[in-house]
């Protein structure tokens, strides 16, 4: 028997009322849109005539800084307090 054979409970887990705030099935389209929407944040290389940036974007695609390496993109996500997500 593997840990897996067993369906996860959101309400043992974290509490019979705590299980709605899972729910993704009751969102609405928009409301699904927007998660992550303040706190996900992503780092993208553009090719500028200076050479390489590294623009730091929010999940909707807004431009929020620009740095002149990764290490330097990384510490400007911290400071929007924006997680990184990768896209692959």
């Amino acid at each position: 028997m593997s840990r897996y054979d067993d369906e996860f409970n959101w309400e043992d887990a974290v509490g019979e009322d705590a299980a709605d705030l899972f729910d993704l099935k009751s969102l609405s389209e928009e409301e699904f849109a927007e998660l992550g929407m303040e706190s996900i944040g992503y780092i993208k290389p553009v090719s500028m005539p200076e050479g390489i940036r590294f623009r730091i974007t929010t999940a909707d695609g807004q431009a929020v800084a620009e740095a002149e390496n990764y290490d330097a993109a990384c510490m400007a996500l911290e400071h929007f307090e924006l997680e990184a997500a990768t896209l692959h």
